[in-house]
């Protein structure tokens, strides 16, 4: 899995989110808010990333277990490939 390009993941006043730039912007009318997770977890797939690195990424910087971490990426993935935010 990777970033969709023409995304940046920015913090404006303590907020998250995935804003489409360049022609990106185009196709893309809105922003994405994000969690902190989430935003690190986006920084993390500028390149192609598996599913185990993601895990291990968020088990390692953030209080969560693997199973936990594994439920919450699958539920987060789903949701970033509906938005266009990520591939596979």
């Amino acid at each position: 899995m990777k970033r969709c390009e023409g995304f940046e993941v920015v913090n404006i006043a303590g907020e998250y989110m995935a804003v489409p730039v360049g022609e990106r912007s185009k196709s893309f009318q809105g922003i994405v808010v994000l969690n902190e997770a989430v935003a690190f977890i986006l920084e993390n797939m500028k390149e192609d990333i598996s599913m185990d690195k993601i895990v291990k990424i968020l088990t390692e910087n953030y209080d969560v277990n693997k199973e936990r971490a594994t439920h919450d990426i699958e539920i987060m993935i789903k949701k970033l490939l509906e938005v266009g935010l990520i591939t596979e």
